[in-house]
């Protein structure tokens, strides 16, 4: 009653195959791998999705920053070019005082 080895080997695959076939052709295993296919592409994009939205959010917060890092910049600017000019002003009206009073002194020793 014992067979060979390969006897075993053969039976076992033939069982498998039956046993596959029925498997595959089952409408329920189909079904349910047709809803693990879909379930799976939809996670897929969901995940796809959250990638870009958070890339886009990512774009949108650097863009932010920079805008106002840029604004900063344009104040500053816009200060130190109000401090040249005032300073400018007060040399004018210090080196006219100066040199008011350096004629003054001048006639005076005359």
């Amino acid at each position: 009653m014992f067979l060979e080895e390969s006897a075993w080997w053969f039976i076992g695959g033939m069982a498998a195959a039956i046993v596959g076939r029925g498997i595959v052709t089952n409408d329920k295993v189909q079904d349910g791998a047709y809803k693990g296919a879909v379930a799976c592409t939809t996670a897929g994009i969901q995940v796809r999705d959250r990638v870009l939205e958070t890339a886009q959010n990512i774009k949108d917060g650097a863009n932010d920053i920079y805008e106002e890092a840029s604004e900063e910049v344009k104040q500053r600017n816009l200060a130190a070019q109000k401090r040249a000019e005032i300073e400018r002003r007060v040399r004018e009206k210090v080196e006219l005082e100066i040199a008011e009073e350096e004629a003054a002194l001048a006639a005076a020793a005359d």
